[in-house]
């Protein structure tokens, strides 16, 4: 399938032959004394976790045991503490009804290891989907040095999540499914991400979704997943708040090319529950192909 949206770097990934298909673990990592240094991750910055702690056992064992490897694994945390303790809530209320959870947009492991960590005991598969490579295969040896027995039941699938729908979820039974998107943030690509799901939304319990509150001070970021939200389901969906508000605007960053900064009482991310009725893009009658076409 070809790409769905325009972007310079994934539309030369997609040139590549296993684009769009599962790949293997990078077996190289392994032996590595810390997996990050074949790609030159830094140490950065972790939660404690401590005003989380105490209030579920589940939770706490999965921390504690990331907590001790990560000492030994560089990473960057992308989530506050207060988003993963509201996201485990999510997944604790979804897993007697799902039987697999798609992560979009690993980076370097956070989300995902977490998840892995909470599924370990289930029979629920993961997906990891990215378009990049090499996240996918540190965040794979990072959940195997972590919770090697959810090994298993991951994929890795190289691509974006439209190609996830059409060569994947449209393609295998059925399975219930919770998804977690924190992958591009620019409004188009958001929103064909969501409207994708459109055409599996019988297979969905629900969605998960990252920085609702960003913004780029460059208006050619294009910087609007709340906005992407709104565009797909339109103006009465249901959602739970997940993750910290800010009171004020946040400082403008001087470390990236968009220079981001979060918007006030907006909360960090949202979780979406899957109903009949939910969508108002695209038109009923619409087919993949037409929507997505090239």
């Amino acid at each position: 399938m070809a790409l769905v949206f325009k972007n310079e770097t994934f539309e030369q990934r997609a040139l590549e032959n296993d684009w769009a298909t599962f790949i293997s673990p990078d077996k190289d990592l392994e032996a590595l004394h810390d997996p990050a240094e074949k790609h030159h991750f830094k140490q950065g910055l972790h939660g404690d976790f401590l005003a989380f702690r105490d209030k579920n056992p589940r939770f706490d064992a999965v921390i504690e045991k990331i907590n001790s490897v990560r000492d030994s694994i560089s990473y960057v945390e992308q989530c506050t503490e207060k988003y993963y303790f509201e996201s485990f809530q999510v997944l604790e209320q979804c897993i007697p009804n799902i039987k697999h959870v798609v992560e979009l947009g690993v980076f370097q492991g956070g989300i995902s290891t977490f998840f892995a960590g909470c599924l370990q005991d289930t029979d629920i598969t993961l997906d990891l989907v990215d378009g990049d490579r090499t996240f996918l295969e540190f965040t794979y040896e990072r959940i195997r040095r972590t919770f090697p027995r959810m090994c298993s039941r991951i994929r890795l699938f190289y691509g974006n999540l439209p190609t996830y729908v059409k060569k994947v979820m449209m393609a295998e039974s059925p399975l219930k499914t919770l998804i977690h998107h924190d992958a591009s943030h620019v409004f188009n690509e958001v929103l064909q991400d969501l409207v994708s799901l459109y055409f599996v939304r019988d297979r969905i319990q629900g969605l998960m979704i990252q920085d609702t509150n960003l913004r780029a001070n460059n208006i050619n970021g294009y910087m609007f997943v709340d906005a992407a939200l709104y565009a797909a389901f339109g103006d009465r969906m249901q959602y739970l708040e997940l993750g910290e508000k800010h009171n004020d605007y946040t400082q403008v960053s001087t470390d990236n090319l968009w220079r981001g900064f979060f918007t006030p009482q907006h909360a960090e991310g949202m979780y979406i529950p899957f109903y009949e009725g939910l969508f108002r893009y695209p038109h009923p009658s619409s087919k993949f192909e037409e929507v997505f076409v090239t």
